[in-house]
């Protein structure tokens, strides 16, 4: 039974808890310890009957090194991925690292260099679902033919206290450390990565992005980051790639991902839950959570081939993301009368805590997706002028003078 450590138990890692928990009960996995600054998170874990002989830590460092630790799940902040996770590489675990893997292109280097025995998977779950795994089935009988373009966008409405919920939500930076908190690169990463993946050539590569146009936004006055990101690219292969996100909006509008090919289509839709393949056929599924859980602890025991997600896997990802926001510029305000504060439409949100949306938001996004234009190239009266860039070398830094303007972030030397 594979013993296994948990670093962040509160917020979302209390789902990871009860997922484990779920494999605990089918005695693949022993919960062996569990580490979290807070107090009351660690107490909410000690009350369930099923942890009780897990050891609790505060610090998560005296959690690895505590003694027939052989894996952990690593649910900390995104800014303090890099540090978590060499950590855990210096004690010789298997790592589970929650997405996205790192902020930058650099750190993620550091990452790979670190961890040249592949022990560490990424926690992008879509990947590990049977709707994905049909998917790629699909692509390989021919299905869709010669790949020419895919799209993903979704709408997820974000009231004030989700900006309120850490203090690194809807930063650039935090203590020093860059975040980059944003639809594209943190509540998103999912989709993105799920869309560069299924244009790879096999399960495991990804579409990379060559060079395109970006265009990030804030809404919200009361955030130096993004709220609305639009990236319209090329892929290697000669793939049009258009992506728009946003958490600026009153009601929700679930992710879809479109891969056109020259004898078909394949759509996701719902969140990634429901699947029509090529031939018409529907499926429906789940997120692939438990399909990653499962995978990871095969590939902690030893089976690699269970990794679809290593460290590398993520470079595509981030390379979106940079390209994005270095073509963007910077962070581009949108007008106050082109926004409004709204309640969301789901009706969940406690009075007075209120969503800044982008009236006509779903209708733009909609458009730009569908014709592969940014708002500044489709004319949207609230669009910026942003401009073009290629990936290479020189990105981070191109990305980071950008957003350093009014972000006191500095570029490295």
């Amino acid at each position: 039974m594979l013993k296994l450590g948990i670093i962040g138990v509160g917020g979302y890692g209390w789902n990871n808890v009860l997922g484990f928990l779920n494999l605990q009960a089918e005695g693949r996995v022993k919960i062996a310890a569990l580490a979290d600054i807070s107090t009351s998170a660690l107490e909410d874990c000690r009350a369930r009957p099923e942890l009780s002989e897990a050891r609790c830590f505060t610090d998560y460092r005296d959690l690895l090194d505590a003694p027939g630790l052989e894996a952990v799940l690593i649910n900390v902040p995104i800014p303090f991925h890099r540090e978590a996770t060499l950590a855990a590489l210096g004690r010789g675990l298997a790592i589970l690292l929650e997405k996205p893997a790192v902020p930058l292109l650099s750190q993620l280097d550091e990452l790979i260099e670190a961890d040249r025995e592949g022990r560490v998977m990424v926690g992008f779950q879509h990947v590990y679902s049977s709707l994905v795994t049909a998917a790629r089935e699909s692509i390989r009988r021919g299905g869709l033919g010669r790949l020419k373009s895919v799209s993903a966008w979704g709408i997820w409405p974000r009231p004030t206290s989700y900006y309120h919920r850490a203090g690194w939500a809807g930063q650039i930076e935090w203590r020093g450390l860059p975040v980059l908190d944003g639809p594209c690169t943190n509540a998103f990463a999912h989709y993105i990565n799920l869309a560069l993946h299924l244009c790879g050539s096999d399960g495991r590569s990804q579409g990379s992005p060559v060079g395109g146009r970006g265009e990030a936004y804030r809404a919200r006055p009361d955030i130096p980051s993004y709220d609305t990101g639009f990236l319209r690219a090329r892929l290697e292969g000669d793939i049009a790639c258009s992506f728009a996100f946003t958490h600026a909006a009153a009601r929700e509008r679930g992710v879809t991902i479109r891969l056109a090919g020259s004898r078909g289509e394949l759509l996701f839709s719902g969140n990634g839950r429901e699947l029509r393949l090529p031939d018409g056929a529907v499926l429906c599924g789940d997120d692939g959570q438990m399909g990653l859980r499962r995978a990871f602890v095969a590939f902690a025991r030893g089976d690699r081939e269970r990794n679809l997600t290593p460290l590398e896997a993520s470079r595509p990802f981030l390379s979106a993301t940079h390209l994005m926001l270095a073509a963007s510029g910077g962070i581009h305000q949108i007008p106050a009368e082109h926004s409004c504060n709204v309640a969301r439409e789901s009706g969940e949100d406690e009075e007075g805590d209120l969503a800044c949306a982008i009236p006509g938001i779903e209708r733009d996004m909609a458009r730009c997706v569908e014709d592969f234009l940014t708002p500044g190239e489709a004319g949207l009266a609230w669009a910026a002028d942003a401009g073009e860039t290629m990936v290479s070398e020189g990105l981070e830094a191109e990305m980071l003078h950008g957003l350093g303007t009014g972000a006191g972030l500095s570029v490295p030397a």
